[in-house]
């Protein structure tokens, strides 16, 4: 008849994409004019690939949502889990970043994500070719002698903070074994912030992921002056100095200033 049924079996190494193609050839004797034809066709077939994601859990050992933060210069846990789409464990290469969350929302970072990196659609990398396509019958028909050709294609505590960072922590290589675990340890700087921790995962087979966790380190009395950007000699201002308690409960505290270079009224 004049259709046919494929039948055709999706299978994981196709992700993400994969061609179909069909070439029809009529022979000459079976042509209405004795000419010998092709018809080419061809379909792309998108494939899932969701089973490449790894998944990717930072665990800190204390929960911001349960308001537990850090203080500076103390010591943050993480764990991490890796498992592909299954939910089995995987041994998976990893980097680790751990940045001030400020800084991220004022230079975000662009570009796709790995899964898109690693899987992206492909073009066709096949080329498929019939002898039919520089059969020049039907041109030489209505061309004078001496004038046959034919044409082609192209191709397509009292903590004095002194220690800040904008990353705390990189690593660029942390294993997880083949229960998928790994941990690591990281000494906060003095910034009161949030930090972001983002980990970006890819295995042999490229299965690949990403997350983030954020933690807050912070102090429970906070003193923070208030004064011009700079002084000259001479100069005469009013100063002050602003104090947060970051705790529920309420606190009676002194605030004194102690002059070093220069003199107060």
């Amino acid at each position: 008849s004049t259709s046919e049924v494929l039948r055709i079996p999706i299978l994981a190494e196709y992700a993400p994409n994969v061609f179909v193609s069909v070439v029809l050839v009529q022979g000459a004797e079976d042509a209405s004019q004795g000419l010998a034809s092709f018809k080419m066709g061809m379909v792309e077939l998108p494939v899932s690939v969701a089973d490449k994601a790894l998944q990717l859990t930072l665990i800190p050992d204390r929960d911001m949502e349960q308001g537990q933060s850090y203080r500076p210069r103390e010591r943050a846990h993480y764990e991490i889990l890796a498992t592909d789409a299954s939910g089995a464990p995987v041994d998976v290469e990893l980097s680790l970043r751990l940045a001030d969350l400020a800084v991220l929302a004022l230079a975000d970072e662009p570009g796709p994500t790995l899964l898109e990196t690693f899987w992206q659609p492909r073009g066709v990398g096949v080329r498929t070719s019939v002898p039919l396509v520089v059969a020049l019958e039907a041109y030489n028909r209505d061309l004078a002698p001496g004038a046959k050709g034919g044409g082609g294609a192209g191709d397509s505590g009292s903590l004095v903070r002194t220690n800040f960072a904008d990353t705390a922590f990189w690593d660029p290589l942390v294993r997880t074994g083949p229960d998928g675990r790994a941990e690591v340890e990281v000494l906060l700087p003095d910034n009161l912030t949030t930090w972001r921790m983002q980990a970006r995962g890819v295995t042999a087979e490229a299965l690949v992921g990403q997350a983030n966790v954020d933690i807050l380190s912070t102090l429970d009395l906070l003193v923070r002056p208030v004064l011009p950007r700079f002084f000259v000699v001479g100069d005469r201002a009013e100063i002050g100095a602003v104090v947060h308690n970051n705790t529920t409960a309420t606190l009676t505290v002194e605030v004194s200033i102690v002059p070093v270079g220069f003199v107060l009224d």
